[in-house]
């Protein structure tokens, strides 16, 4: 990351020591929208795809090396799997 990048990045990082994690997931949410390649949802470059069974939903997406990805802040616990690759959560 360059200089440029990790200031935004460390400045979100102090909001959430002085903030709530919710007020910074927004804020994130946001610096993450401003940028020009920025995608939302199902999109060819984050193919999403949902799986039904009986009483079971997952949400299969496939993201490429360097993505920067944000989901939904559930309710309930629920399973995460990362099959490949590395995550920095």
């Amino acid at each position: 990351m360059t200089e440029q990048t990790l200031n935004p990045v460390k400045k979100l990082h102090e909001l959430q020591v002085k903030r709530g994690r919710k007020e910074y997931i927004d804020l994130f949410e946001g610096f993450l929208a401003e940028r020009p390649d920025a995608a939302f949802g199902d999109t060819s470059r984050a193919p999403l795809n949902h799986l039904f069974a009986d009483g079971i939903y997952v949400r299969q997406i496939f993201l490429s090396a360097g993505t920067i990805a944000s989901g939904g802040i559930h309710r309930k616990c629920h399973p995460s799997f990362l099959l490949t690759g590395k995550v920095s959560v």
